[in-house]
C-alpha cells in the first residue's frame, strides 16, 4: 500500500477547486468487492469528482466482487453506451 499510495487519485481529486474541467466519468464497481471496497474507493471517488463539478455515472453491481468485467455482456453494453455518448 505504501508503494501505491502516492498514485491514489482520491486525495488530489478532493483538493480540486469546484469548476475544474473534468471529463465525464463512469465508475462500474462490484458492490461486494473485498479487495477494493466501494465504500472506501468508488463512492468517495465519485463524490470527489462531483464536488469538483464533474459528471459521474456510478453503478454498483450487487453480488459482484472484484471482477466486474467477469459479468460479461452487461458491462460491455454499458461501456459501449457510455463511450458512444461521451466521445
Amino acid at each position: 500500500i505504501a508503494k501505491i499510495a502516492p498514485y491514489d487519485p482520491l486525495p488530489r481529486l478532493q483538493r480540486l477547486p469546484r469548476g475544474t474541467p473534468l471529463p465525464h466519468t463512469a465508475i462500474y464497481h462490484g458492490k461486494v468487492d473485498e479487495n477494493i471496497p466501494a465504500a472506501t474507493n468508488a463512492i468517495p471517488l465519485s463524490k470527489a469528482l462531483k464536488k469538483a463539478g464533474g459528471a459521474v455515472d456510478l453503478e454498483l453491481f450487487p453480488n459482484v466482487g472484484h471482477d466486474v468485467y467477469g459479468i460479461g455482456w452487461p458491462i460491455e453494453k454499458r461501456l459501449k453506451a457510455f463511450f458512444a455518448a461521451h466521445l
